[in-house]
């Protein structure tokens, strides 16, 4: 009935041979001994020890070199990369116990394994912690709660672990050792930073100090897993692959199939890095454009540029220019002041230039000193938020003496228009106006004889005179004018005499 049917290579319940699956060491009795089979327990390859299914590609009759895996041409008797001896008898090994050692060391592989994922998971909670000390270090530099420079040092340091915890949490899986160490030792290096120089968040310090005691602990293991990877390097790279990629591998005719997982792990590797390089360089832009918004609208302006600006300015003489300076509640009379200073001293629109002299200055103000032609003056600076301001300009007190003299020989030739003259100009043709009421008034021909004068000075640039006549006192205050001389505020003659009224008959 089943003639011309080719016989099948079978076996009855009694002839089932051992196999061991290539991924976890597992072992199986299976019924054909030139099938391969899935394991049960990692979706792996399960076949009988030497039945090798993979092929060579387009070398015929090779030789697999059982040291390196090399592939050698047919009749090669020492191995063209180790120098092995092709020729030399393989030695022989028991399938029980090679079964023994791959479960152990799977188990081992396996045990590895979750401590790495652990940490895997580990790494990714430090980056989030990190970039929380990155966006609270930027916060506080815009609420000027740190200093400008100390809390760029922390917004550095945390996105550089940042980007370092999130890199290793994807090399972590193919150079364990190196990323613990790498992680350990930038972690130390930042809290050495922070506790010897400027520590503005004591935060950033004592989360650098737990992820650095944290990853050094975690060397030990790291070295013992690097290790066992070194020792088992196809069975892990088996454990860590997936189902298809298993298949993949051994369904391939290009190399030795030792050649063909190493390729498998370096494809891994490059695509791990490419990954960590696009998160590195997305941290980096991201914490970039942060802080650059942060430094734009928070930063201080630096006094220096703004002094070397004013300087620059100054010779110039805009007016526009130079009270722009100026803090805006003495923006108004500081301007007139410089100015007024500057027309009475014939200066026109060029300024002399400011040679330095001396500079004091304390966290928020800065009093600066210059040599300005034949006399000194300070400017006084004061920051608000981010600028700088000049807060005034302190101009050298002419003598007094000069101008009062001056008025003194008005007073006696009683001449009303020099007398005028010494009020602002605003107001001289209303005080000649006055001044002539004041001698019509009291019935005055010319202004009385001076018996005496007194001056009192209350203000550095206030002076206040009596001068005593006939008639009782005349008082007259001074202050600097923004021409920056003396001139007269007011003056107060005596109340002039009451004529007695004639009653009537």
């Amino acid at each position: 009935m089943y003639e011309g049917l080719p016989a099948r290579n079978t076996m009855t319940a009694t002839e089932r041979t051992h196999a061991i699956c290539e991924a976890c060491g597992q072992g199986y009795s299976v019924p054909d001994e030139d099938r391969t089979y899935t394991c049960k327990l990692c979706q792996g390859l399960v076949r009988v020890p030497g039945h090798e299914t993979g092929q060579h590609g387009h070398l015929v009759g090779a030789l697999d070199c059982a040291n390196c895996h090399a592939i050698n041409h047919a009749g090669t008797h020492v191995c063209v990369e180790c120098g092995e001896d092709l020729d030399a008898e393989p030695e022989y090994s028991d399938p029980l116990e090679d079964s023994r050692a791959r479960r152990k060391a799977t188990h081992e592989l396996r045990h590895g394994y979750k401590w790495i994922g652990a940490f895997r998971w580990i790494c990714r909670a430090g980056a989030l912690g990190y970039a929380l000390v990155t966006l609270t270090a930027i916060l506080a530099m815009a609420r000027s709660e740190i200093p400008y420079e100390p809390g760029l040092l922390v917004v550095a340091l945390s996105t550089l672990l940042t980007i370092l915890m999130l890199m290793g949490a994807v090399q972590i899986l193919f150079k364990p050792f190196v990323w613990t160490l790498i992680i350990a030792l930038s972690a130390s290096a930042a809290s050495v930073v922070h506790l010897m120089g400027p520590n503005p968040l004591g935060l950033a310090f004592g989360w650098s100090l737990f992820w650095a005691a944290l990853f050094w602990i975690a060397i030990s293991p790291a070295l013992r897993f690097r290790k066992l990877v070194d020792a088992h390097t196809d069975l892990y790279i088996l454990q860590q692959s997936t189902q298809r990629t298993r298949r993949r591998i051994e369904s391939g005719d290009s190399g030795h199939r030792h050649e063909r997982l190493l390729r498998v792990m370096r494809n891994a590797s490059r695509r791990a890095w490419r990954i960590s390089a696009a998160i590195a360089v997305g941290a980096t832009l991201l914490s970039t454009a942060a802080t650059f918004i942060v430094v734009s609208q928070v930063r201080p302006i630096d006094f220096d540029e703004t002094v070397e600006s004013f300087e620059e300015a100054w010779p110039r003489a805009s007016d526009v220019t130079l009270r722009a300076y100026f803090a805006p509640e003495t923006r108004a009379w500081q301007g007139d002041r410089l100015f007024g200073f500057a027309d009475g001293h014939g200066w026109g629109r060029s300024f002399p230039p400011l040679v330095r002299d001396d500079r004091v200055a304390t966290e928020n103000e800065v009093e600066m000193k210059y040599e300005l032609g034949d006399f000194p003056i300070s400017m006084n600076w004061v920051r608000r938020e981010r600028n700088w301001f000049l807060l005034n300009i302190q101009m050298p007190i002419p003598p007094f003496d000069p101008a009062f003299q001056r008025f003194l020989g008005a007073w006696k030739r009683s001449d009303t228009k020099a007398m005028s003259d010494f009020f602002a100009p605003d107001f001289r043709e209303r005080m000649q106006v006055s001044l002539k009421a004041s001698l019509t008034n009291r019935g005055w021909t010319n202004f009385p004889e001076i018996s005496s004068y007194d001056l009192d000075t209350p203000e550095p640039e206030k002076c206040v005179t009596t001068l005593q006549v006939e008639s009782g006192a005349v008082i007259a205050t001074w202050w600097i004018s923004p021409r920056g001389d003396w001139a007269l505020q007011t003056i107060v003659f005596p109340k002039p005499v009451k004529k007695p009224r004639k009653r009537p008959r």
